[in-house]
């Protein structure tokens, strides 16, 4: 659910330097081996491909020559890959692994869904029985042959590793074969089916040669192993530096026509690396290119800035269990202090980032409520605190992730303006682990007032964000709220989806004006995500649902 990483998923970031690597792996290993199920056997294979290249796993594979009109070389800000099992992989990996593993279906920000290994699909009329038929003739990157005991063994491993976004399968009992292509689902409880297996994240189908084991299986992936239908296959990998991936030669789909044959990622930390490596040729896309450095490029002939709507937003989470946000009064008035519209022209040069409609969720997924009650209002927010017995004024602290400079701008500003209201916020910034520790601490009075993130949906409805940031528990939910009538209500309009869709909007949209009264979470504005493009690559899109993830296999380059 949050950029930037998650504590509660074993993370081996690999490095070049020796050094720091085996700093940061012993820091994970003290962190994660004592509750994460891992082995000190598996965390230890880790460490064997950590500091090296796919040749160190054994998968780098001698490549003929490509014509370079079938390269395509990717500037990218993030982790090449974070978590190599797909069952685990819950982070920017989709920019990977989408072109690697393939789902039974894709989504489409209007509701409808695309066949991809399944060629059909049924939900019986109580909405607790699935059939899909599979897609015949298509081969696993490892030559064996993608089947229905192949779709039962991908997803029941991931059920059982239980980890990253495995919990989207929560509503499944049993997963039948029926013959070689049909494989049937049976739920605990009625819901569109097709939301889930269509998933950004834990509805990858990959190879049963992984194996049985959990631990060994994940520990095989760990060590660069990739094997799924997509169109490419892993070729080389060196931490810090690049990933490439070739084609897969037996692709289902075929090689003929104008493809993409090759995809080399580099890995480009700054902004201003990746626009320099665009600029200059080294690049045909820049991802997540920052506003400022999108803006010096807007004149540059021979690119273009494209900017797509995304499932992403800035998500404050006020703590109610400690300190002012205790009173719903005060958390409102903290909501009318916030300078919306200003920050947009700010920070986003008032186009890269939009108005938030939804204060859980971003515009760009159904179910969303149409508009928010709060807007820039200081004289609204005065009168709440006045009420509230706070117009003297209070401190706050606020944390955010210290390479997130967009947020600094976003607090700073916010700053000032709480200042005309006598609230002094103390902005605290750390890296990822520390601000996040905090901010998920048992202890209320341990917990920041303000905790920043940018968040973003695991499928293309608003039920992902109430269901993990809103409901009692959950593991994104660091306001603290625990409302068991909120939890029955998400629940209530996921299960009205599994038979129509309007039913489900309008139950969401009502939760969800009662969550924004309450208001204990505040959407600051939803992103856009910002990429450059070369004028000689062709066939760029991307799909708000999947985290950026371009389809390369549709694209080419040429004049």
């Amino acid at each position: 659910m949050f950029e930037n990483g998650r504590n509660d998923i074993l993370i081996i970031t690999l490095y070049c330097d020796e050094s720091q690597r085996r700093k940061r792996y012993e820091k994970k290993r003290t962190e994660f081996a004592s509750d994460s199920g891992y082995t000190d056997r598996h965390i230890d294979r880790l460490w064997k491909f950590g500091g090296g290249n796919a040749t160190d796993a054994g998968q780098s594979v001698p490549a003929a020559a490509i014509d370079p009109n079938k390269i395509a070389v990717v500037a990218m800000g993030d982790y090449l890959v974070q978590d190599w099992d797909p069952a685990i992989s819950y982070g920017v990996d989709p920019r990977v692994l989408c072109n690697v593993y393939e789902t039974l279906l894709t989504s489409n920000p209007d509701g409808t869904y695309n066949n991809v290994l399944a060629t059909e699909c049924e939900g019986s009329e109580d909405g607790l029985t699935w059939t899909f038929k599979l897609r015949e003739n298509v081969k696993f990157q490892d030559g064996t042959d993608f089947n229905a005991d192949a779709v039962k063994y991908a997803i029941d491993r991931t059920i059982a590793m239980d980890k990253g976004g495995a919990y989207i399968w929560g509503p499944v009992k049993e997963i039948k074969v029926i013959d070689d292509y049909t494989v049937e689902f049976s739920l605990n409880y009625p819901v569109d089916l097709r939301e889930i297996v269509s998933c950004q994240y834990a509805a990858f189908i990959y190879a049963p040669s992984a194996g049985e084991d959990l631990e060994e299986s994940s520990a095989w992936f760990y060590e660069c192993n990739m094997c799924g239908t997509g169109p490419y296959t892993l070729q080389e990998f060196s931490s810090g530096s690049h990933l490439i991936l070739k084609k897969f030669d037996d692709y289902w789909k075929g090689w003929e026509g104008n493809h993409i044959e090759q995809i080399v990622f580099k890995s480009a930390e700054e902004s201003t690396t990746r626009r320099q490596m665009i600029e200059g040729g080294e690049a045909d896309l820049a991802f997540d290119i920052v506003a400022s450095d999108a803006e010096a490029m807007a004149d540059n002939a021979n690119l273009s800035i494209e900017v797509t709507e995304t499932e992403k937003n800035l998500q404050c989470f006020l703590n109610v269990e400690a300190g002012p946000f205790t009173d719903k009064k005060v958390r409102q008035a903290i909501a009318y202090s916030f300078p919306y519209q200003d920050v947009i022209d700010y920070v986003q040069y008032g186009k890269y980032a939009t108005l938030p409609v939804d204060v859980i969720a971003p515009a760009t997924l159904i179910g969303v409520t149409e508009s928010i009650p709060y807007t820039y209002d200081m004289d609204k927010a005065k009168a709440l605190l006045e009420e509230a017995g706070m117009a003297e004024g209070f401190e706050i602290t606020a944390s955010y992730h210290n390479i997130d400079e967009d947020t600094k701008k976003v607090l700073e500003l916010w700053k000032s303006e709480l200042a005309k209201l006598n609230v002094t916020l103390n902005i605290e910034t750390n890296s990822w682990e520390v601000v996040y520790n905090k901010a998920k601490s048992s202890n209320p009075e341990e917990r920041d007032d303000i905790f920043v993130a940018k968040t973003f949906a695991d499928t293309n409805t608003s039920y992902g964000p109430y269901s993990t940031c809103v409901e009692s528990g959950a593991g994104w939910n660091f306001s603290g709220i625990k409302n068991p009538e909120y939890d029955e209500k998400i629940e209530a309009a996921y299960q009205a989806a599994a038979f129509d869709q309007k039913e489900y909007i309008t139950q969401m949209q009502e939760v969800g004006a009662e969550i924004a009264d309450d208001c204990f979470q505040m959407n600051l504005y939803d992103f856009s995500q910002i990429t450059a493009v070369s004028n000689n690559f062709h066939g760029f899109t991307m799909n708000p649902a999947y985290q950026g993830a371009v389809p390369f296999y549709d694209c080419y380059k040429g004049n």
